[in-house]
């Protein structure tokens, strides 16, 4: 055995001096580790940050289009105009004369009384300018046709039409 300074032997020396090495080694490690973390912390804040402008941006974006299509839609909307006219008996045009189309075009039933009442084509249907929706209304059960029907299209406008009678 050999036997160095204060008494340790040699073995002692190596051992102490690897787990000194690898005291070393771990706190270069932990040091390393520690930085790489904030490192990929700060970047995921700048991502985060980043996604919420962005989300900020593409809302603004979004409220915009629909305001210029709900502005766009209320326009054309505007742009319908009705006549209701006596075809026979029973049976009525409604006919689109605006220059723009009127989009899911329905007639209110309750409103027209107690009548059978068949629709052509069938609602809610779309009227181009100059196109029209076939109304038969039939009296039923001694209920009188009422002297107005109302129409409803794109959603929101509205429009209260006299039922012309025949002659």
């Amino acid at each position: 055995m050999v036997t160095l300074a204060a008494g340790f032997e040699a073995k002692d020396w190596v051992s102490n001096g690897i787990a000194v090495l690898a005291l070393i080694a771990t706190s270069a490690l932990g040091l390393w580790t520690n930085r790489r973390n904030r490192a990929a912390q700060s970047r995921q804040e700048e991502l985060v940050r980043t996604q919420h402008d962005t989300n900020t941006r593409l809302a603004e974006i979004l409220e915009r289009l629909a305001d210029r299509v709900d502005a766009g839609t209320a326009a054309a909307a505007r742009n319908v105009e009705w006549a209701l006219e006596h075809a026979s008996k029973h049976r009525w045009l409604l006919r689109n004369l605006g220059p723009a189309t009127a989009r899911g075009v329905v007639i209110d039933r309750d409103a027209l009384g107690g009548a059978r009442v068949d629709l052509q084509p069938e609602p809610p249907a779309d009227l181009g300018p100059g196109e029209s929706l076939s109304i038969t209304a039939l009296e039923a059960w001694g209920a009188p046709l009422a002297d107005e029907i109302r129409v409803r299209w794109d959603d929101t406008e509205m429009a209260t039409l006299p039922l012309p009678r025949w002659l």
